[in-house]
């Protein structure tokens, strides 16, 4: 595994094409089929707003850090009020085989693992599977994960606020 933090997936970056656009292939993505499956292999699913994003390389890959201001979480647990989510690529550098690049000022409901450093830095948050998520618009969650997925393409807000709302009371 070339990418240790992003569980289940290898990845190599290829060559820039004319439009300077990067690909990042992902070789192995660990696809979850359901919600419940999603749910299960994640530490929390939060609900929040992506905030700001910081561009970096990390073992001479490109990575993108959004941080998102938690404002629900809907399920496991998650104590912090922000959440720094690591997603393989940038705005400029597409990986079509994970969820796209979470966007600044928009919404989500996202399922998290915490990943370990194996080399003994900090723990990373990432987004389980690498498409465990969905961005709110229309009054509904829509699915921005990787393609090919058996995950719904839609969740109603008011499933996820039922939910949040019978985990809480």
């Amino acid at each position: 595994m070339l990418i240790p933090f992003l569980a289940g997936c290898t990845a190599a970056p290829s060559t820039a094409t004319p439009q300077r656009t990067t690909r990042v292939h992902v070789d192995q993505i660990n696809r979850l089929n359901t919600l419940s499956e999603l749910e299960d292999g994640s530490a929390a699913v939060i609900i929040g707003q992506a905030m700001s994003q910081t561009a970096t390389t990390m073992r001479g890959f490109p990575i993108t850090i959004t941080t998102v201001q938690v404002t629900t979480v809907v399920h496991g647990s998650y104590p912090r009020k922000s959440a720094e989510i690591y997603q393989l690529g940038t705005a400029t550098t597409a990986s079509e085989e994970t969820a796209a690049m979470l966007k600044t000022g928009h919404s989500y409901l996202i399922y998290i693992s915490i990943e370990k450093d194996t080399d003994g830095g900090p723990d990373r948050t990432v987004i389980t599977g690498g498409d465990g998520v969905y961005e709110w618009r229309d009054n509904d969650y829509h699915y921005v994960g990787g393609p090919d997925s058996r995950l719904p393409q839609t969740i109603a807000s008011s499933a996820v606020s039922s939910r949040t709302a019978a985990a809480f009371s």
